[in-house]
């Protein structure tokens, strides 16, 4: 079975296909091409759901017709037992593309929860020491009566014969003479300095690219204006029918959205890394002042 591409939505699904391998997720993505004004095929508001369901199956959306990919009850079958036909029907984003999207899916749906620890903890190497006794991870046990923290074995902590490390690590002088250290190595002259340059010359470099992009965009939609204009001409003239033109108008302010949205989300990027320049710049020069 063939399966026919829709002109009205086939421009809302390459964008979030492309919003999605930017890593943007399901739920900001429906919200944007409702505010763009794209609609489904039925008239309605994209839902996250809808949104997510592409991600979990990319292939149709690469001309794929997709057979066993899932059981009666409804349970997904493991990639290996799909069978995918290529070239079924016409094609909205490409299959390699659609490989892509299909891994960067399943490797957040296998990325762990880590719903233990939501919080951050407070002690700067909190999981980072191990116990070269016991491999066990060292955590911050304290003497309140002297506002003292520090760092022991978490299998001694637990239980004393656990393990046989009886050392104990003052926290607070522990992470300053680290810190030092780390200061030390990352702000010696030299290699931090030519990294520095190069960020700033990177965000520069991008910087004039979004700026043109701006230009490029609104002469575009200055473009859009005048051909409404003229269809408006055609219609009062009679020049041309009046469903044409209708459908014509419709095409032209459908992209004038789109290209609204971009020129709006590439101004958010410009001001972010105006920003970003700025601050390389005040680092660099901090750098050779007290260089």
């Amino acid at each position: 079975m063939l399966l026919e591409l829709n002109p009205e939505t086939a421009p809302a699904i390459k964008h979030a296909f492309q919003r999605y391998q930017d890593g943007v997720g399901a739920n900001t993505i429906a919200r944007e091409l409702n505010e763009i004004g794209f609609r489904s095929q039925q008239g309605k508001l994209f839902a996250k759901n809808t949104i997510r369901s592409w991600f979990r199956n990319p292939y149709p959306f690469a001309g794929c017709q997709v057979w066993g990919r899932t059981k009666k009850g409804g349970k997904v079958n493991p990639v290996e037992q799909w069978t995918i036909v290529e070239d079924n029907h016409e094609a909205i984003i490409s299959l390699e593309q659609a490989d892509r999207i299909f891994q960067q899916n399943q490797a957040k749906q296998a990325a762990p929860r880590n719903k233990g620890l939501r919080r951050a903890s407070k002690y700067l190497l909190t999981g980072l020491i191990i116990c070269p006794l016991c491999q066990s991870h060292f955590i911050v046990d304290s003497k309140p009566q002297k506002e003292q923290y520090f760092y022991i074995c978490g299998t001694r902590n637990r239980r004393s014969q656990g393990c046989s490390n009886k050392l104990w690590i003052h926290s607070a002088n522990f992470e300053q003479q680290l810190m030092a250290q780390i200061e030390g190595v990352i702000l010696q002259d030299g290699p931090l300095d030519d990294y520095l340059q190069r960020c700033l010359a990177d965000q520069q470099q991008h910087l004039e690219q979004s700026e043109q992009e701006i230009k490029s965009v609104r002469q575009q939609l200055a473009s859009i204006d005048q051909r409404q204009d003229n269809l408006l001409n055609a219609l009062a003239d009679g020049l041309l029918p009046a469903q044409a033109i209708q459908q014509k108008y419709g095409a032209e302010e459908n992209k004038k959205r789109q290209l609204s949205y971009r020129l709006q989300q590439t101004k958010g990027v410009i001001g972010f890394r105006a920003s970003g320049v700025a601050n390389l710049q005040r680092v660099t020069e901090t750098g050779a002042t007290t260089g």
